[in-house]
């Protein structure tokens, strides 16, 4: 089933975001000399286009963390960018839920093409979105279980930080 949402605007990935138990340690072991005295959950996500039409991961802010860490293994098509707009969850203090906003309430600010094989990272709590998603978009995300923010993240791992993105 596609959902449609913003007044039928886009449709909409079906996605799953799940704890991957079966290579965590693996991951944790393998992490361990970058993030030393982390705990890193790891977890396996899969955006898929069910629609025939390019389709969005709509605009949010994620729940429970403030930093993404994620290593794409397939992207979801030619077109897919991630893009970032003007909102920034301000009250930070119960990420419980996630915060989803429509388009007539934010402005697009950046929009990335990220690529395969590469680690990204970016504050989850400033407004993003995936658009132009054809297939398959496929990433393994870390999770920090001290749940850094990007400065602070910046600041800790400034050896590993290459670009903007906090490419690595």
């Amino acid at each position: 089933m596609v959902k449609k949402l913003h007044n039928y605007e886009i449709d909409v990935v079906n996605y799953d975001f799940e704890w991957a138990q079966n290579i965590n340690v693996e991951m944790s072991t393998f992490l361990a000399p970058y993030f030393p005295n982390e705990e890193i959950i790891t977890v396996a996500g899969v955006m898929r286009n069910v629609s025939g039409n390019f389709a969005w991961l709509p605009p949010h802010c994620d729940r429970l963390r403030h930093l993404a860490i994620n290593f794409y293994i397939e992207l979801g098509g030619n077109n897919v960018e991630t893009k970032f707009y003007d909102y920034n969850r301000q009250d930070r203090s119960d990420m419980s839920e996630a915060f989803n906003l429509r388009f007539s309430e934010i402005k697009e600010t950046a929009s990335y093409k990220f690529q395969t094989n590469r680690w990204y990272c970016y504050d989850v709590q400033q407004c993003h979105a995936v658009s132009g998603v054809e297939t398959n978009r496929i990433f393994l995300a870390l999770i920090i279980k001290s749940n850094l923010t990007l400065d602070q993240f910046k600041q800790k791992y400034s050896g590993i930080i290459k670009e903007q993105l906090c490419t690595f």
